[in-house]
Parts: C-alpha cells; structure tokens; sequence
C-alpha cells in the first residue's frame, strides 16, 4: 500500500471516527440533562418543549451518524472502488478535449453524490422534521428546489472547474497557488453574493412587523459590530 493511501485512510478514519465520538458525547449530554430545563431558560420554555428539543437534537444526531458511514462508505467506493476512475473512463470515450472532459468528471461526480444522498435528505425533511412538527417543505417545493440547486451548480461550478483546470495545465508548478487564490475569490464572491441574489431563489424574505423585536435584532448588529 503506498504511503499516500495510507495517510487518505488513515485521516478519512480518524475523521469518521471522532466525529461519531462527538455525535455520541453530545447525545449522552444531552440525555442526561433531557428531564430539567436549564436554568437560563426556566420560565421562557417548558419542560415538554424541552424533552422535544433535546430528542429532536439525539434524533438528528443518530442521523448525522448514518450520514457519516454513508459518506464514508461512498468516499471509499469513488476513491479506492474506482468510481472516479470509471468517469473518467466514461468521459474520455467521447473524444473530447481534456480540459472539458475533466470537467464533466467532476460535474458528473458531484451531480452524482447530491442523488445518492437524496434518500437521507428525504428522510430528513419528511420523516424526522414531520415527527417533531418542524417541516413546512411541501414536496412540490423539495423538488423545485433541487432542480434549482442542480442548476446553480452546474452555472457557478461550470467556469470554476473550467479556471482551475486551466490552471493545472498552464500556470506550472505553482499552479496551487494560482487555484487557491481562485477559490478563494470564488468564496469572497459568494459570501457577496449569497444573500443578495442565491438567498432569495429559495427564500421569500420580508420585513418583521414587530418592531420591538426589530429594534433589539437591530441594536444586538450595531452592539457586534454589523450595523
């Protein structure tokens, strides 16, 4: 076994390994403290609605856990399985130029991953936010909204990928640094860009109408710095 693929399942496993540790701490801590309201919110909320929040939270945990070894599990299968290099394989039988075929590797490969984890991402909204009385997705709007991410990753990835690949094959050996910058510009371009244009195709936002709580929102920004 070379040293690199070592190292990858070495780090993915510890990884795996202590977040499920994580998960487990926090579900324990939280079971122990289920039948008692802290002290900070005695008075504001009932014991009932915190034994909900606090199965809600282990609930969401064990999920998170399922999450993990699924994702683990599918690292491994495009990583050491070959699926990557199936793809590849795929792509590279159509004859197309390198950089656009490299491309559609990772379109295809990120597209992919989003269907594989539609079973947890349906369970989630369906069954487990249903179960607490926290789901207000109609089906209608879970699919209108993944075609609209579908389609958001594939407008914003598209030249991304495009850049960065050029970027292996032109910049030389310093080409990381080069592609770092880039996605870190890309990720500056986001933060912009997220509230004011990608926010809104998803969510319906309008002004509070209670305005005292408006006003302590608003001094709470200035207090932080934000406002």
């Amino acid at each position: 076994m070379r040293i690199f693929t070592l190292v990858f399942l070495v780090v993915v496993l510890a990884a795996l390994i202590t977040q499920q540790y994580l998960i487990n701490r926090q579900a324990k801590s939280v079971t122990a403290h289920r039948d008692s309201v802290p002290e900070a919110f005695r008075g504001k909320i009932s014991l009932e609605e915190h034994q909900q929040a606090a199965d809600y939270s282990i609930a969401k945990g064990n999920l998170g856990k399922i999450d993990l070894l699924v994702g683990t599990g599918l690292l491994f299968i495009w990583t050491f399985g070959g699926g990557l290099n199936v793809l590849d394989q795929f792509w590279m039988a159509f004859e197309i130029p390198q950089l656009f075929q490299g491309v559609l590797v990772m379109l295809s490969f990120l597209l992919i991953s989003s269907l594989l984890s539609l079973p947890l991402q349906i369970y989630e909204t369906f069954v487990l936010e249903e179960q607490f009385g926290f789901n207000h997705t109609k089906v209608s709007t879970f699919v209108s909204d993944l075609l609209k991410m579908t389609l958001l990753t594939l407008i914003l990835y598209t030249p991304l990928l495009l850049l960065i690949l050029w970027l292996m094959q032109s910049a030389g050996q310093l080409w990381w640094i080069w592609a770092w910058l880039t996605i870190c510009g890309f990720s500056l371009l986001m933060l912009w860009a997220y509230p004011t244009f990608i926010a809104p195709i998803f969510n319906e936002f309008k002004s509070l109408e209670n305005e005292a709580l408006q006003q302590r929102i608003h001094n709470l920004l200035k207090k932080c710095g934000f406002s």
